[in-house]
């Protein structure tokens, strides 16, 4: 696959302080230009088979295809704060975007012909309003912020290939609240909620066909209906800096109605069919608790548990399915910073996952991830010699689901060394993963699919840095 992306990026903005202390007005624009063609060959050969596990029939592809995209927006936001009082403000927000997305794809057999149904050309035009009203109070230990707003949505599609236009209009209600109070210096509370409107997107009414995937097909929903999501959040610390003791509790919870999800058939070749339905039900919470504290002078111990929740539905050969997700997670950290020959951070996370479905609810998947991650510095300062080692460790419970156990560790060391009879050279050698085996796992769990995947990042390398201070006092220059 052969890639050209032009991209252009830009923002605008203007502040002004009026005589009138508290009143202010602010604009912010963006501009985003995008421009982008790609060139690619599909090729693919997918075995049908039966319930007998039999051969049915072989679907074998051998397409090019050309894709030519261009995007733009230009984004303005208008904030103006009117005071009432001293202690009270008016806040009038207005926003207002407008977008353009200009995508053709021409796909053609390997013999230059051109498959008239997998080759379209759309034009997507948006433009988003929306306005609110916000009232704020702000003393000295207590401050809030209530207001509500509304906008719209409004999506165009040309289908230029066929000459045929489709409008599609919405209308957005964005309630907001927040609480800060804050009793001593370094004690805090706060509490938020946001409501907001979830808009289907043109590509869940009306998406384009793509055969990249013959396994996963995706049909349009005409009928598809905005979704609304409460979300809620609650946040308290208490902090005692010269004691290096914290207290950290934060929780949060979302619940959306009318969630758009999909709906999966599944036909007896094994190729699913998907569409975008709304359901009600959907929701999810977290919550987590800290504590730190001096175990000795210097050595600061801090421990944290939280757990999390979520469920999401969607439906499967028409019926309904219910997925649970739970989790709860560990965390201890350990840390020694001072000017002496050592130092050290180090943590530690344990975390078990369990993942249920009602369309499967003999079958659980429990499995624990551990890791470990930290830095150990020693200074050898008459020896003007500086080592470090950052270690990584990640461990991936094999299980039922993921028969492997997973193991991954990553060790970087690095020696530097200042000469010079000014300290105004620096010889730098860094290893980066000594054992070779840095990678990225990750693990995806609903319903009725489970997969692992795993992706290789950079691995084993040597750098060698010389470095020359020529600032005075041989020290780097301040940007401050």
């Amino acid at each position: 696959m052969s890639e050209d992306d032009k991209l252009i990026v830009s923002n605008l903005s203007y502040r002004k302080k009026f005589a009138k202390k508290g009143r202010t007005i602010s604009v912010l624009s963006d501009l985003n230009f995008n421009d982008k063609a790609q060139d690619a060959t599909l090729i693919s050969e997918n075995s049908f088979f039966d319930a007998a596990n039999s051969p049915t029939f072989v679907e074998k592809v051998d397409q090019i295809k050309a894709n030519q995209q261009t995007t733009s927006s230009i984004a303005s936001n208008m904030v103006y704060t009117e005071p009432l009082s001293e202690k009270s403000f008016l806040i009038f927000k207005y926003g207002l975007t407008v977008a353009k997305n200009d995508a053709e794809r021409v796909t053609s057999n390997n013999n230059g012909a051109i498959v008239d149904s997998l080759s379209n050309h759309f034009v997507f035009n948006t433009i988003n309003n929306s306005g609110s009203l916000s009232y704020r109070y702000v003393a000295k230990k207590v401050n809030f912020i209530i207001g509500s707003g509304v906008g719209t949505a409004n999506y165009k599609l040309n289908d230029l290939e066929f000459g045929t236009n489709r409008a599609i209009n919405f209308t957005n209600f964005i309630p907001s609240a927040s609480l800060n109070f804050n009793p001593k210096q370094q004690r805090k509370i706060k509490f938020n909620y946001n409501g907001n409107t979830i808009n289907p997107t043109l590509q869940q009414i009306q998406p384009i066909i793509d055969n990249s995937d013959p396994l996963n097909i995706t049909v349009g929903n005409a009928n598809l209906q905005q979704g609304f999501s409460n979300k809620f959040s609650f946040n308290a610390s208490d902090y005692k800096v010269l004691k290096s003791r914290s207290i950290s509790f934060n929780a949060n919870y979302t619940a959306t109605n009318n969630a758009i999800t999909n709906s999966s058939q599944v036909d007896d070749n094994g190729r699913t069919i998907r569409k975008y339905i709304n359901v009600d039900g959907s929701f999810n919470y977290n919550f987590n608790i800290g504590y730190g504290f001096d175990v000795f002078k210097g050595v600061n111990l801090n421990v944290r548990m939280g757990k999390n929740f979520s469920r999401y539905i969607n439906f499967v050969n028409d019926v309904k399915n219910t997925n649970n997700n739970n989790g709860i997670n560990y965390n201890i950290s350990l840390n020694y910073w001072n000017d002496s020959w050592f130092n050290f951070y180090w943590n530690l996370y344990a975390g078990n996952n369990q993942a249920t479905s009602t369309i499967r609810p003999n079958i659980i998947t429990n499995y624990w991830s551990y890791v470990s991650y930290g830095n150990f510095n020693f200074n050898f300062k008459k020896a003007k010699t500086y080592i470090s080692i950052e270690n990584e460790f990640n461990v991936y419970q094999k299980s039922s689901a993921f028969p492997d156990q997973r193991n991954i560790y990553l060790v970087s060391p690095s020696i530097r060394k200042v000469i010079g009879k000014k300290d105004q050279f620096e010889l730098k050698l860094f290893a980066f993963d000594l054992f070779n085996q840095n990678a990225n796992v990750s693990r995806n769990i609903s319903s009725n699919f489970i997969s692992e995947t795993t992706n290789n990042g950079i691995r084993r390398y040597f750098l060698l840095g010389f470095v020359y201070n020529f600032s005075k006092n041989s020290k780097p220059p301040s940007f401050d």
